[in-house]
């Protein structure tokens, strides 16, 4: 028996699609993977649903599930589904496919801005003016990226409900234009400011200050480890234990995790390794290494360090992203290190994709010389590692280079 069509699809310079009939289509990579979708026309719209992977399912299997998706996408949605559990049954089915932070950061956007305003409107009775709703009061606050993001996740779901569930239209996708025009009339409203940071003068003050906080060992611990790292807050927060290295003193984040979606490698103190050590015996389990100190699935407040610098006194003036300004004002201050290993250790990339890749490598180990400076730097302003029982005069060989 001669081998199928889908076996026998080659891959070509760019992926291209073949069909198979009534909107199953191969997906084929120039990595030679392949992947069945089924295309649906909704409107102006095509919607794309991937089913699952070849040869893991034959062209068989992928037209039988390509059959019950057209069954689901004719019938009405339930009479009893809401826009809060159409949210979960979505999150549900579509979820594999996602990483553990997005995943975490989408059910966190409808528990806390979508679910509370309209998560009891019924699926069929959803329209504009409902995702308006939404994207309004968060306008309101000048939270506008926060709206943008809303108002993109409810349109993922409700196309996901038109494909799934019956719906006959997409009411978010109507919003478009209209978000755009209140968005601009927003910034306008609520001018973008600088993240708070205390002078480098400062410092000092700061560092004695965190060293009399006395909050729980996780929430103590996440400051701190964000003020050594110069990392984001948010790449702090969704940090899962997988991503580190404790004995070659290498934290790695995926590409889907940062900002720029380009992979990012941040040599680790000595000091940062012995704190997480210290934390690995209570959250190693868990999904986050910071996690919420009493939802052990869920990581920490993004306001969590704005919580401490104000029981410290520093309300105002200081914030999680401030510690990247601390960072890059003493670095450059210095003037001991090239300006270009500063915006590496900043997760800066290059817009010159080849020197990207290049400078990558080239300036690992100077990104490991100022790392471990910048702890230093830290301990002197208030001999912080001794508060915390880490070690001290620590060199730059404890640090091993990424293979």
């Amino acid at each position: 028996m001669g081998k199928s069509k889908a076996a026998t699809a080659q891959p070509r310079e760019k992926t291209y699609r073949q069909s198979f009939g009534a909107g199953l289509y191969l997906l084929v990579r120039p990595g030679g993977t392949k992947s069945w979708e089924f295309r649906r026309r909704v409107g102006e719209k095509i919607i794309a649903t991937r089913i699952g992977g070849f040869p893991a399912l034959t062209a068989e299997d992928a037209k039988r599930e390509r059959d019950k998706l057209r069954v689901e996408a004719h019938k009405p949605p339930p009479a009893k589904l809401t826009i809060a559990t159409a949210a979960t049954e979505w999150q549900d089915s579509e979820g594999a496919h996602w990483s553990t932070a997005h995943r975490a950061q989408v059910v966190q956007c409808f528990n806390d801005h979508i679910n509370p305003l309209i998560g009891d409107v019924k699926l069929a009775d959803v329209s504009p003016d409902n995702v308006l709703k939404v994207v309004d009061a968060l306008l309101r606050d000048g939270k506008v990226e926060t709206a943008r993001r809303a108002r993109q996740r409810l349109d993922a779901m409700l196309e996901w409900a038109q494909l799934r569930r019956g719906l006959p239209s997409n009411p978010a996708a109507a919003t478009r234009r209209a978000f755009t025009k209140k968005a601009k009339q927003a910034r306008r409203q609520h001018p973008k400011t600088h993240f708070a940071a205390v002078p480098l003068e400062d410092v000092p003050q700061l560092v004695r200050a965190l060293r009399g906080y006395t909050g729980g060992l996780v929430s103590t611990s996440f400051v701190w480890f964000v003020a050594r790292t110069a990392c984001r807050t948010g790449e702090a927060r969704f940090a899962t234990w997988d991503e580190f290295d404790l004995d070659r003193g290498v934290w790695s984040l995926p590409a889907s995790r940062m900002k720029a979606g380009k992979e990012h490698t941040v040599p680790l103190a000595p000091a940062v390794v012995a704190l997480l050590r210290t934390l690995k015996p209570i959250t190693g389990k868990r999904p986050y290494v910071f996690t919420h100190p009493t939802k052990h699935d869920k990581p920490v407040s993004e306001n969590l360090i704005l919580y401490v610098v104000k029981a410290i006194g520093f309300d105002g003036r200081m914030t999680g992203h401030g510690w990247r300004t601390l960072f890059s004002t003493w670095a450059n201050e210095s003037k001991k290190y090239r300006a270009d290993v500063i915006e590496r250790c900043l997760a800066h990339g290059e817009d010159n994709r080849v020197r990207d890749a290049y400078n990558k490598a080239k300036y690992w180990p100077e990104r490991v010389e100022i790392m471990l400076d910048w702890s230093d730097y830290i301990d002197a302003c208030g001999q912080v590692g001794k508060s915390l029982g880490l070690p001290q005069n620590v060199t730059a060989d404890a640090v091993s280079l990424p293979s």
